[in-house]
């Protein structure tokens, strides 16, 4: 007799034996007892999951000589050919393959004759979503009023690629993949049957590996059969998937979590010469990784039965002493990165190198997450001082962010200066860093002396608080200058500040510069205070004392009016003539 593959023999035969779909077997076996099918019906999940022998169980169903029955009786005639794929009033369509218009007009055409032997004629369209577009618009008609005696069902693993007309003419299903421990049971009672003989072990990798598909855990464990002299056992599947011992995956995620690089590429470099396929052994790391990420996070709490298959990856003791390496973070951004790597796999001339640059990450991860982590919140930072949300050591809000805009080469407070108090350069930081500045602190309360209560009568005092006060007023360019100078003297009534480059010095003597910081430093003071700036000699091209310069010609002035404010903002604070390129 011919050899049966594992799972054609034992494709369900009514919906008591289909595994895993409790939802679907009730719905549908109440619409056949109470005769309410419907006309058209859509299974949709992954696949492997019953959706092709569901609906050929329903063909069976509504045709026995016995129904509508929710349970034929594969024993008359009609469900006798419906099983062996020649009855005349059942159609299995392959959408792959068939696709095109001329299919559904064709099904147009015939669908019109009565059924041969049973009740209905039902069409079963596998892999609907290959559909063209056009065949999809012939097929809408015909679905939505079919005769009385045509039953259509549509199965597909996509069901996001059926036109929505489609969908809303059906009644839709949907198949779930199965659990673990519910295909170990149908696979045990398939052993039973067949004479096979496995391990509990092994059918639990069949299990893990068939990612909730019967139809490819009972493929898994025919090849298994075959290569197994008595019995199939978790040596067997290693050897059929090029699979690795959960001992070689605790060893290599234990040299990731102690952050021993050289001892991880060593463990991948031997899983390979032992005959493991990197593809393999990636998505095996993968699992494991998973596994250590929901068991430290249900750690001392009761887990739900669908996480219950963490524990085909290793035992709970072994995850709770190799959890203590990782914390959760970790364990997340290790599975993303296993993920990304595996997709890179697909597209990498080198897989091997792309594996290991990926554990090397891996090791790396805590560092990693920490600049990321660091990133985010200078950016948090960045859109909050955009936004004026920050709020300073002051605790209050600008009203505004300041548009401090520092010349590239400012110096850092401090470097020409005495060190100036804690306010000064965390203001001035981020406006060297091209950055809003932080925010101002409101005008401080005075004393008696006139003075803030935090400051002193002194020169550098006085001169911290009027760099503080312009960074308020949103004085970035006035700020940028008189960040150059250095508090030499201050009598109460007169502070002066000398300069080592005069080109600043020259830039502060504007009387409009000066009527404002000897408006500011008087704030300060509480008294009438005039400011004395003084420095070294005069920069070449510097004008000298009284000197006025002289008028720009009318195209220098015309250009300027033109330019765009960044523009003037630059030659405010950089200085410099605008001269016409020739040609």
């Amino acid at each position: 007799m011919e050899y049966m593959a594992l799972y054609r023999k034992y494709r369900p035969q009514g919906f008591s034996s289909l595994v895993g779909q409790n939802h679907i077997r009730s719905a549908i076996s109440n619409a056949l007892l109470s005769n309410r099918l419907a006309h058209a019906y859509l299974f949709a999940g992954p696949r492997g999951t019953g959706k092709t022998s569901a609906a050929k169980i329903m063909a069976k169903a509504v045709n026995c000589a016995e129904g509508p029955t929710p349970e034929p009786c594969n024993a008359c005639m009609n469900c006798q050919r419906i099983n062996k794929d020649a009855s005349m009033d059942v159609f299995e369509i392959n959408a792959a393959s068939n696709r095109n218009i001329d299919m559904i007009r064709d099904l147009q055409e015939n669908i019109c004759f009565s059924p041969v032997e049973g009740r209905k004629r039902v069409y079963i369209v596998d892999e609907a979503h290959m559909l063209t577009s056009e065949a999809f618009n012939a097929l809408l008609k015909t679905l939505e009023e079919p005769p009385e005696h045509v039953l259509f069902i549509l199965a597909t693993t996509e069901p996001h690629k059926v036109p929505p007309t489609i969908l809303s003419r059906c009644q839709r299903y949907d198949f779930r993949r199965l659990s673990v421990p519910d295909m170990i049971g149908r696979l045990n009672e398939v052993l039973q049957d067949s004479g096979i003989k496995a391990t509990p072990g092994a059918l639990a990798l069949i299990a893990g590996q068939a990612d909730g598909g019967m139809r490819d855990a009972l493929s898994l464990l025919d090849q298994c059969a075959v290569m197994a002299e008595k019995e199939v056992n978790e040596e067997t599947l290693r050897l059929l998937l090029g699979s690795v011992r959960r001992e070689e995956l605790r060893a290599l995620a234990g040299a990731v979590g102690r952050r021993d690089g050289r001892r991880a590429l060593e463990a991948f470099s031997a899983l390979l010469s032992g005959g493991a396929d990197v593809r393999q052994l990636l998505a095996e790391l993968g699992e494991y990784f998973r596994a250590l990420m929901l068991h430290s996070l249900y750690q001392g709490q009761e887990r739900p039965p669908v996480f219950s298959d963490i524990y085909l990856a290793d035992s709970p003791e072994s995850l709770n002493e190799l959890a203590a390496l990782f914390n959760w973070e970790q364990l997340a951004a290790a599975g993303k990165r296993l993920h990304e790597a595996a997709g890179e796999l697909r597209l990498s001339f080198q897989p091997r190198i792309t594996a290991e640059l990926c554990l090397l990450e891996l090791c790396r991860l805590q560092d990693t997450l920490e600049r990321e982590n660091v990133a985010m919140r200078l950016e948090k930072l960045e859109n909050m001082l955009q936004e004026g949300k920050w709020t300073g050591a002051s605790g209050q809000s600008p009203e505004k962010p300041a548009d401090a805009r520092m010349p590239p080469d400012a110096p850092a407070a401090g470097r020409e200066n005495p060190p100036l108090k804690a306010a000064v350069p965390k203001a001035a930081a981020p406006a060297a860093l091209g950055t809003a500045p932080a925010s101002p602190p409101p005008a401080a309360a005075e004393t008696a002396g006139g003075l803030p209560a935090a400051q002193e009568q002194t020169a550098e005092g006085v001169w911290e608080e009027t760099l503080r006060q312009l960074i308020g007023r949103k004085k970035g360019s006035l700020y940028a200058y008189a960040l150059k100078g250095r508090a030499a003297e201050f009598t109460g009534d007169r502070l002066r500040v000398e300069f080592g480059d005069s080109h600043f010095l020259q830039k502060l003597k504007k009387d409009e510069y000066l009527k404002l910081l000897e408006e500011i430093i008087s704030g300060i003071t509480g008294r009438p205070t005039a400011l004395e700036i003084a420095g070294g000699a005069p920069i070449k091209g510097a004008l000298a004392d009284g000197e006025q310069e002289p008028p720009p010609s009318d195209f220098a002035r015309a250009e300027t009016e033109e330019l765009p404010a960044a523009v003037k903002d630059a030659l405010d604070v950089f200085g410099g003539k605008l001269c016409k390129k020739n040609g």
